[in-house]
């Protein structure tokens, strides 16, 4: 007698199958992500990278952001802006406000091969800025203020911001 599979049961397969991807080393993304914040913590920024990188590779937005953070300081790789600035876009995609503002410096600033456009600046401060990130507020802050990163003079808006930054 030939029995019949219930489609759930393949399901189940799948599923079982699948789950350990979302772990590395047979430790979660998160456990893995905390042994490599440790390691840079201790300056063993060698092991960090190594710890971090695989977890960057799979879309981990806080290992992304440190990941360019190594490559931006040269901490356990040479100096990079560029690779930096690969990792932290990664990141502010990925809705991480720390590299959205480091996107936002680096469209201001034209580093790591970029050319200075204060309009997609202003783009990724705010993104950080509406995030509770108090060192973006400030610069939007700024940006009312003054009319710069494609932000229009309002002293409302400025001073909103300026108090989101203080918080």
């Amino acid at each position: 007698m030939v029995r019949k599979q219930h489609p759930l049961a393949l399901l189940s397969l799948i599923v079982l199958v699948s789950f350990p991807l979302a772990s590395v080393g047979g430790q979660s993304a998160d456990a893995k992500y905390q042994e490599g914040r440790q390691a840079y913590k201790a300056e063993k920024y060698g092991q960090a990278m190594q710890i971090l990188k695989p977890l960057a590779e799979s879309s981990h937005a806080v290992s992304q952001y440190y990941v360019g953070r190594m490559h931006e300081k040269g901490l356990g790789v040479p100096k990079d802006e560029t690779k930096a600035l690969e990792w932290y876009k990664l990141a502010a995609e990925a809705g991480n406000s720390r590299a959205q503002y480091k996107v936002g410096a680096a469209y201001a600033h034209g580093v790591g091969g970029l050319e200075k456009n204060e309009t997609e600046a202003g783009k990724w401060f705010m993104k950080a800025a509406e995030q509770g990130s108090r060192k973006a507020a400030k610069v939007v802050a700024k940006g009312y203020k003054k009319g710069i990163y494609g932000l229009p003079k309002d002293k409302k808006k400025a001073k909103f911001w300026l108090k989101k930054s203080e918080k």
